[in-house]
């Protein structure tokens, strides 16, 4: 499973998306107005993985689980 981490071209703004068991993310999106550059890909094996990945979010106030 992957998550797919996003950073804005214009901003500090980030975000994690939803899990997707390929890696074909986008590059670019365009979110809440806003452009969004694919900063990294974490490939997740296991449900605790993901749990550290929206833990890290929670913890930093990074949205995530944002469909793309």
């Amino acid at each position: 499973m992957y998550i797919a981490h996003y950073k804005s071209v214009s901003s500090p703004e980030e975000f994690f998306s939803t899990v997707r068991e390929t890696l074909d993310f986008p590059t670019q999106v365009e979110y809440n107005k806003k452009r969004y550059l694919l900063n990294a890909t974490h490939q997740a094996y296991t449900n605790s993985q993901i749990k550290r990945i929206v833990s890290f979010a929670q913890e930093n106030k990074i949205e995530y689980d944002v469909k793309v």
